[in-house]
């Protein structure tokens, strides 16, 4: 499993997990408040939205709580899959939503309705944006709009995801692991009640509390390993395992070795895909230069940080 289909099978709503875990807030969602005049046009019609690399839908929480009557497609090339409290949320005589899972949104499906709007959120500059915008200028309607916010070299996610990199400690890992492993093993050879009496297993487990105390020993630390002690936190859930059959205590480790390397994962790719002044204006350029019109790009701010680019752009009439 690919390292974002992992995280959006866990029901996340945006990429950024639990810290918004009923959708966007805060200074993105102020982003998407300029969508709001597009959502009621004058005469009462559907309107058919598209989100590019929607994820498990990160835009239909505004839509459902904005826009009266739409139909909503998501693509993304993950795994993903709507989840049921939006489904809900949704007005079925006059909302209706619709994700393709597993599709290359650089080269959209040809049985995809034209869009009034096209939407990313951190999404499409994962994708190789050229392509990706020259297929959905055929899947637009005349003056159909793109508004999207782009990932930035310089942003505070950027800057987090360079420091999530730098805090990966891959000897702490293996060895947590390790200690898990060695502890489950001497768990098929004596019963629960004597584990702690085992030479083996009372090593490992010492091991497992040393690293959490080194990592979660400072939680009012700004410069504590954030990373690494999100790691030693899950490792823990082993303990609550103890009882259960081997099959499952290796399944926990091995989930847990995968999932830190997915993140890690995450994070190079997004740095990846942030971009500097100059590739964006070297997009803007393309843009217009291949049927786009009213192309713009803005740096996002909320205070003194940079939350992204906004790209914006129009189809021709």
């Amino acid at each position: 499993m690919d390292a974002w289909s992992r995280f959006w099978k866990e029901g996340h709503f945006t990429t950024f997990g639990n810290y918004f875990a009923a959708g966007y807030e805060g200074p993105v969602k102020e982003w998407m408040q300029q969508l709001k005049p597009l959502l009621s046009p004058p005469v009462e019609r559907t309107l058919h939205i598209t989100e590019l690399c929607c994820g498990n839908g990160s835009l239909l929480p505004f839509l459902i709580e904005h826009a009266p009557q739409f139909a909503y497609t998501g693509i993304d090339r993950a795994s993903v899959q709507l989840p049921e409290r939006l489904e809900h949320a949704l007005h079925p005589e006059k909302q209706s939503a619709n994700l393709l899972a597993n599709s290359n949104v650089e080269q959209l499906p040809s049985t995809l309705h034209n869009a009034d709007l096209a939407v990313s959120i951190y999404g499409i500059e994962y994708s190789d944006l050229q392509r990706t915008l020259a297929s959905l200028r055929q899947h637009l309607v005349p003056s159909g709009k793109l508004f999207a916010l782009l990932h930035h070299a310089d942003s505070v996610v950027a800057r987090l995801s360079r420091r999530a990199i730098a805090e990966y400690q891959e000897h702490d890992m293996s060895a947590v692991c390790g200690a898990l492993a060695s502890i489950s093993e001497v768990l098929d050879q004596v019963p629960l009640s004597e584990l702690k009496h085992n030479p083996r297993a009372e090593a490992a487990r010492e091991l497992v509390n040393a690293t959490a105390a080194r990592y979660l020993g400072q939680p009012n630390n700004p410069n504590a390993n954030a990373f690494m002690a999100d790691f030693v936190s899950s490792s823990l859930r082993f303990f609550k395992l103890l009882r259960e059959p081997r099959q499952a205590r290796e399944y926990f480790i091995e989930e847990l070795k995968r999932e830190t390397l997915a993140a890690l994962e995450r994070h190079q790719q997004m740095l990846n895909a942030a971009s500097d002044s100059e590739t964006i204006a070297a997009l803007s350029t393309h843009m217009a230069r291949t049927g786009w019109v009213d192309v713009s790009t803005t740096v996002i701010q909320n205070k003194e940080e940079i939350i992204g680019w906004q790209l914006s752009a129009q189809s021709q009439s």
